[in-house]
């Protein structure tokens, strides 16, 4: 076996490691939308929660029950108006979990794709992940806030 074939192997075989370590409950990405939803966001409403996944009512229940038995997700119960009203938020064992599935992701990715991702420009930025872009600005990924780009488009260059 060649030097190269032996590297591949042994990518190939860590790679597969890292995916088979995966968190089943983040698997799903009915699951994994939610998940993503609630990292951004310090709480949200059930009904806005629903309409922002696209799940309905019958599958976004299923999958909070999910989360929530696993201790991912706390909701909160109370009445507004006379109104049931039900507020969601990722807790520290699921922003864990989605941090730690984050990572596993990233490191199950080709070396070419992983480098290009955690190249870190020169300067004063946000301490994120970074990959530079064609437009002179740098793109990163923050598990909390999902892609990136900085300097914001908005800016203007002068």
């Amino acid at each position: 076996m060649l030097y190269r074939e032996i590297e591949l192997y042994k990518d190939l075989h860590y790679a597969l490691e890292v995916i088979s370590t995966l968190d089943p409950l983040l698997g799903n990405s009915g699951r994994l939308k939610l998940v993503w939803l609630l990292a951004r966001n310090r709480n949200m409403e059930y009904l806005e929660l629903m309409r922002l996944s696209g799940l309905s009512s019958g599958n976004i229940t299923t999958h909070l029950r999910k989360l929530l038995q696993a201790g991912y997700v706390a909701q909160s119960k109370t009445f507004t108006n006379n109104r049931p009203r039900t507020t969601l938020r990722l807790t520290e064992k699921g922003r864990k979990a989605y941090g730690e599935w984050g990572r596993r992701i990233l490191y199950a990715l080709p070396e070419s794709v992983r480098g290009g991702l955690l190249r870190v420009p020169q300067g004063n930025h946000p301490d994120r992940l970074w990959d530079a872009d064609m437009q002179d600005r740098y793109s990163f990924i923050s598990l909390d806030k999902g892609l990136n780009l900085w300097p914001p488009a908005t800016w203007s260059s002068q």
